[in-house]
């Protein structure tokens, strides 16, 4: 869990070095006898993950493999991990401090590159990652994580890491996270039951606004994106967007059972002139969307298992809602799941989210 915490952080080595440890410990909890101790809502959980990664395998396997292919069939094991959820043994509070503190100061590294990029260079923060769109969906889940845990238990430690997500959002210089992420602070403010927890928290969303009204007249990139967010049909981004929504739309209706594949709806500007313009040659481009995604890849069979495995996930699991619901939002613009680095963030802090809503470890007598 700790060096998966980190890659969510730092990188895809570590992220990928701390999926395959959990997906090792998941094993060896299967092999204890987890099966019989799952309650029912957890097993439908676990039945439909199962059926989801079995069914996009074999949807790949029976096609003719291509230079990506090994690449998906690498990663669909991953969406087994939130399953470890189920597995994870009551810790005590010094772990969940010591675990706390480790990402606070982790984040706060982060975001001393950010303030770096941003202030010394003058580009958006991408921190440890190689783009800031999948920086700030690292990101995302990693705030609503640290903002319940300011929320349930208020402390320096948890206003420190939430404060070192918050501003690393903002400069990533990404359009839709900080709304998100606001929109979900001032939930928590308005839902708190003190006075002091209420006015603190919308005091931090006013500071935290305010680090955006710096970021706006200091960033000239800044001022742009909100010029085009406020005049969406000369936004290039949208028209580009809307072409990549209905190439896979078109993907999808050509086989709207099972979809062509895992990852194999993406658009190669290399062998589409017509794509060409915003898109650089040598990357491949995907729906934009986590549900036209879904629908491209794995047709209504493959959309159905995932989604409702997740919805099962939050039903079974309810403090990992939030993390599930700001993912949902995020998705509709971007893909957070079949690229490596969101995914794996959201994976990380849904384990982490029911690891620490879970009873603490009895003390020993």
């Amino acid at each position: 869990m700790g060096v998966y915490g980190l890659g969510a952080a730092f990188g895809q080595s570590l992220l990928s070095l701390g999926a395959v440890l959990c997906l090792l410990a998941l094993a060896e909890a299967f092999a204890r006898g987890l099966w019989t101790r799952l309650g029912r809502g957890e097993r439908v959980v676990t039945t439909l993950a199962l059926a989801y990664v079995l069914f996009s395998v074999v949807n790949l396997l029976v096609r003719p493999f291509d230079d990506h292919t090994f690449h998906a069939l690498r990663f669909l094991p991953n969406f087994l991990v939130p399953l470890l959820v189920f597995a994870l043994p009551p810790t005590s509070e010094k772990f969940r401090t010591r675990m706390l503190q480790a990402l606070a100061v982790t984040y706060v590294i982060v975001l001393g590159k950010c303030l770096f990029e941003t202030l010394a260079r003058g580009n958006p923060g991408t921190g440890f990652m190689s783009n800031p769109i999948y920086f700030a969906y690292t990101l995302l889940p990693a705030f609503v994580f640290f903002l319940r845990e300011t929320a349930r238990a208020p402390r320096l430690v948890t206003g420190v890491g939430l404060a070192a997500v918050f501003v690393g959002i903002l400069l990533s210089q990404n359009r839709a996270v900080p709304f998100l992420a606001l929109a979900a602070l001032v939930w928590v403010a308005l839902r708190q039951p003190r006075p002091v927890l209420r006015w603190g928290t919308l005091a931090a969303v006013l500071v935290m606004g305010g680090v955006g009204v710096g970021l706006y007249e200091l960033q000239p990139r800044v001022r742009d994106k909100v010029a085009r967010t406020l005049h969406p049909s000369s936004d290039p981004s949208v028209a580009w967007r809307l072409k990549a929504w209905t190439h896979n739309w078109n993907v999808f209706t050509g086989s709207p059972l099972t979809g062509v594949g895992a990852e194999r709806n993406a658009i190669d500007a290399d062998k589409t002139p017509e794509m060409q313009g915003h898109w650089e040659g040598g990357h491949r481009i995907y729906a934009h969307s986590i549900y036209l995604q879904a629908l491209a890849d794995s047709g209504l069979i493959g959309f159905l298992l995932l989604f409702g495995f997740l919805f099962a996930l939050g039903a079974a699991v309810p403090p990992t809602r939030g993390v599930l619901l700001l993912s949902a939002v995020g998705g509709l613009t971007e893909n957070v799941f079949n690229n490596s680095r969101p995914a794996h963030a959201l994976f990380v802090f849904l384990l982490l989210t029911a690891l620490f809503a879970a009873p603490l470890k009895e003390p020993r007598a």
